[in-house]
């Protein structure tokens, strides 16, 4: 981790399998959030939006160390 930087250190949860809303819930409970693998595409609400979607696969894994509202990148699918 960048000894630079002054944010607390997080653990990321494991939000695969759940819908990207409770993903989402899971995710700001944890201090990280949760974002859409193209960082030059629209945001992930957008694309989620409307009807539940479901949460297929996270990068970086649950139980990495991120510094605190880093992003999580998630792929989904509809539910």
């Amino acid at each position: 981790m960048d000894e630079r930087r002054h944010a607390d250190v997080v653990t990321v949860p494991d939000v695969v399998g759940m819908t990207v809303r409770d993903g989402r819930r899971v995710a700001t409970e944890a201090g990280v959030a949760l974002a859409q693998p193209d960082p030059d595409g629209p945001p992930l609400g957008a694309l989620t939006w409307p009807g539940v979607w479901v949460i297929t696969a996270q990068d970086p894994p649950p139980g990495s160390q991120l510094y605190r509202w880093d992003s999580v990148r998630v792929w989904f699918r509809r539910g």
